[in-house]
């Protein structure tokens, strides 16, 4: 069981680094592989892409050899699960912004990434900028694909208002039900209105924008930190 979970962790860090070069904007915080990679695959198309991702695949293959053979006696208790480090988060957030300035639209299960033109859901949008701010790190989401319901029941854990941080969860729902239905990334807490970034089809509102609301409205039900496993 360590060989396979060995091997399946290095497929899923080959596969990772792949998404990112892919994925990742241009913007001042980022640039070089993203950058690269759209140019390389501009030119010369699938040929290459199919070319980076079977190097990734013999990554995947090689380097779990390398890694039993190097720590037989390694950690075998499986994936371990912890809070979101702040830097993280913040770098979600940051992603969260450059959704807000690249005209996404709202699309219910929408999780476009930002080199398109964006159709993203509330959801959708706290994944992906989670996903952009995890590329290079030793961390992963519990789940590539989780609703608002799930991250609040099984992919976070929740905060008080006081300890919320730029970056972290805010679950949302209708004034007049305790049911979690939307989901967004928080930003601050001011004058008494909290501020958040998300996606949405209401209130005139079609797509990602940066919008507050008083600390006691009502839609706002939890706030939360998410986990990470590792």
């Amino acid at each position: 069981m360590p060989i396979i979970r060995s091997i399946s962790r290095m497929a899923r860090v080959s596969s990772r680094i792949m998404w990112g070069l892919y994925h990742i904007p241009l913007d001042k915080t980022m640039r070089g592989g993203g950058y690269f990679w759209r140019k390389i695959c501009a030119v010369w198309g699938c040929t290459v892409k199919g070319a980076f991702f079977s190097a990734a695949l013999l990554a995947a293959l090689v380097f779990p050899a390398l890694s039993i053979s190097c720590n037989l006696s390694g950690d075998t208790t499986g994936e371990r699960v912890t809070d979101c480090p702040d830097d993280i988060a913040q770098r979600a957030f940051r992603f969260a912004e450059l959704y807000e300035t690249s005209g996404a639209e709202y699309e219910f299960g929408g999780q476009s990434p930002l080199r398109s033109v964006p159709m993203i859901d509330c959801s959708g949008l706290v994944v992906m900028c989670y996903k952009y701010a995890l590329v290079d790190t030793q961390y992963f989401l519990l789940l590539d694909d989780m609703s608002a319901a799930y991250m609040y029941e099984n992919a976070s854990r929740l905060i008080p208002l006081e300890q919320a941080r730029k970056g972290d969860l805010v679950f949302m729902g209708e004034p007049d039900s305790s049911n979690i239905s939307h989901i967004a990334l928080f930003d601050e807490k001011k004058d008494g209105n909290i501020s958040f970034i998300d996606s949405t089809e209401k209130e005139g509102i079609n797509g990602v924008s940066r919008r507050s609301y008083p600390e006691n409205d009502g839609r706002f039900k939890a706030f939360g930190v998410m986990l990470l496993q590792y």
